[in-house]
């Protein structure tokens, strides 16, 4: 035990055992300082102590010694952190001790805002320069970071900025960054002033605000087959065929080693933005599913058609489950320690044995398939796997900006259309053939109501002035992005039989 305590307190040693240990071995101790965390911190949290007595849960030191993690409730954003007072929900009572502050946007257009101590940013900075030395070699190669995550209360860009800039200022590493944000005029100017200057270029933003640049780029003189480009993405959810595109525009193999690299991360305000990454392993699964129906189905329990993405978590930071179909993370050292929260994302974790058991009992060798590639050994790193289908309460993500069900929910309540419709409707995020994202929303007409070109203009009106109104998320998009960002609304009309219509406020 004293030597688990020791290695754990080391970043060198963690590294080492995350990469190398013995799974059981991993998932015991990681288990372990989880749970110790989670009983030291609660007496500290006194917004979460009340909400334990709630629950009829004594925070005594003796009850709390003995509580396994299930026994404790689920929490989540509605019915616990917008509850209380920012100070309670933090660890110590206080926000004095926590070095910064951030946030984001909630369904009601109110902020939420959320406390950070170092440790969390501290220990996403450790993965990004370890992941960015073996993946991307940038103790070797002279590398140009471009950060196109949008800025300012935006937590992902940043973030991901903050801690890009702290492993630049390594003098080990040949890393440049710069910052751009989602400013597409800049990030192309930056892109002709420094083609050629280094040895790679990475692009860091939504998936497609990248998709767009990549078509951009030979209309303005980018050759994207010049230099080595690498890509990583986030804020959103992507299907694995706009891997192949980005791939093919790049003119590069998927998940080879030394050729372009396309990874995405996984995180929120909620969490940070660090809790799950894609590592050559994971996407190596994500794709054996994509062509292997029964692997699919035996990983997921879903067709190749509606594949999660996949990625391997630190269990040293996070206690994921899954219950009910739904992602509960417990997030102890965080400045808002969470523990059994619900972010409402649909998905699920696999342990790191199971994995390989499953890919061998389906006629797969992991390790053979990433040599294949040009992966080492060290490449394959010993972490469960998470996997994420989307948000589970309705909610789509549009080129990062969350779209809540009670935005719509309020624009069919406006005066001038509430007599028009029942109030149901569907919320979607679609892909056009060319990979552009889009918002459908699909709406039930009032019996007798004719759908005309006023009635759908009046619509249009009523569903872009409230979400811009009331989501500042979405009218950011809609300033930058303008006629992209108009959802397409589509109307149906009641069954015969309502009791048989099934029609209801879901994400599809």
């Amino acid at each position: 035990m004293f030597l688990t305590k020791h290695i754990l307190q080391n970043s060198t040693f963690r590294q080492f055992l995350l990469k190398n240990a013995p799974y059981r071995y991993l998932e015991n101790i990681t288990r372990t300082r989880i749970i110790k965390k989670v009983r030291s911190v609660i007496p500290t949290i006194p917004a979460y102590c009340e909400y334990l007595h709630k629950h009829k849960i004594s925070t005594d030191p003796v009850n709390l010694k003995n509580l396994a993690i299930e026994d404790l409730p689920l929490t989540n954003k509605s019915e616990y952190i917008q509850k209380y007072p920012l100070k309670d929900i933090c660890a110590n009572g206080t926000i004095e001790d926590k070095y910064c502050l951030e946030s984001s946007s909630g369904y009601s257009g109110e902020e939420q805002y959320w406390a950070r101590n170092t440790y969390e940013d501290e220990s996403f900075t450790r993965y990004l320069e370890v992941s960015s030395k073996q993946y991307l070699q940038i103790d070797k190669k002279s590398t140009l970071l471009i950060v196109c995550w949008a800025l300012g209360t935006w937590v992902t860009g940043e973030k991901f900025a903050h801690a890009a800039r702290v492993v630049a200022c390594n003098s080990n590493y040949k890393l440049t960054v710069i910052t751009p944000g989602n400013n597409f005029p800049t990030v192309i100017n930056i892109l002709n002033k420094f083609q050629g200057m280094f040895d790679q270029i990475v692009i860091a933003g939504y998936p497609f605000f990248i998709k767009s640049l990549l078509l951009k780029g030979p209309e303005i003189g980018i050759d994207w087959s010049q230099a080595r480009y690498h890509i990583i993405i986030g804020g959103e959810g992507f299907p694995e065929d706009l891997r192949d595109f980005f791939a093919k525009q790049l003119h590069s193999p998927v998940n080879t080693f030394g050729q372009s690299m396309i990874a995405s991360a996984y995180g929120s305000a909620d969490t940070g933005i660090g809790v799950g990454h894609e590592t050559p392993f994971s996407i190596l699964i994500r794709r054996l599913a994509k062509k292997d129906a029964r692997l699919s189905e035996s990983l997921f329990g879903t067709s190749v058609h509606n594949l999660p993405v996949v990625f391997q978590f630190n269990p040293l930071n996070y206690l994921i489950e899954n219950v009910d179909g739904e992602i509960i993370i417990t997030a102890p050292f965080n400045g808002v320690p969470l523990i059994r929260y619900n972010l409402h994302d649909s998905g699920g974790v696999i342990p790191y044995d199971q994995i390989n058991t499953i890919l061998e009992e389906h006629g797969y060798n992991p390790k053979k398939e990433l040599a294949e590639l040009g992966h080492s050994p060290q490449d394959l790193w010993k972490l469960p796997i998470l996997y994420v289908f989307g948000r589970s309460d309705g909610t789509i993500i549009y080129n990062g900006a969350n779209i809540f069900l009670e935005n719509i929910k309020e624009a069919l309540a406006l005066p001038e259309i509430v007599h028009s419709n029942t109030g149901r409707f569907t919320l979607s995020r679609i892909l056009l053939e060319n990979f552009e994202p889009k918002i459908k929303i699909v709406i039930e007409l009032s019996q007798g109501v004719e759908v005309t070109e006023q009635l759908k203009t009046m619509y249009e009106v009523a569903v872009i002035s409230t979400l811009a109104r009331v989501n500042k998320e979405y009218r950011d998009q809609l300033e930058k992005l303008h006629d992209k960002a108009t959802p397409l609304i589509e109307f149906i009309h009641p069954s015969i039989h309502p009791e048989q219509d099934t029609i209801k406020h879901k994400y599809i």
